[in-house]
């Protein structure tokens, strides 16, 4: 944007200046934040979200093969390599789809849609 100079009322002719920028603390905060997606508050409902899939993990294994020591020892190791990727990836996912930046207090339909779409993003067939 080029800056002319104006005419005052007493016809004196100054120059405009650009407008200082104002940004204050709660802006730079904010802008802060939406770098990182991730709130204060979201950290327990993160390691509360994390214990559950791998208990849905765990529980899968189990009522796949009837109780705990019926696993057989291929799958047994399957399940010990595969816990940490499947958490870490639906949690990733559900980060992706918003479902830690949002307040949940108030639900909307579009949040439920939302996490519909984060919870079938993460199922594999």
């Amino acid at each position: 944007m080029v800056y002319q100079p104006q005419l005052a009322r007493d016809g004196s002719v100054r120059s405009a200046s650009p407008p200082a920028p104002v940004q204050s603390s709660a802006m730079r905060r904010r802008i802060r934040s939406a770098a990182f997606p991730l709130r204060r508050h979201s950290i327990p409902q993160i390691a509360v979200d994390g214990a559950l899939v791998a208990l849905a993990y765990w529980l899968a294994y189990r009522l796949r093969f009837d109780g705990p020591s019926a696993v057989p020892e291929r799958f047994q190791d399957l399940f010990d390599a595969t816990i940490v990727p499947v958490v870490a990836g639906s949690m990733l996912a559900f980060a992706a789809f918003g479902l830690y930046a949002k307040w949940w207090r108030y639900v909307t339909q579009r949040d439920y849609l939302r996490i519909v779409q984060a919870v079938a993003g993460t199922i594999r067939r």
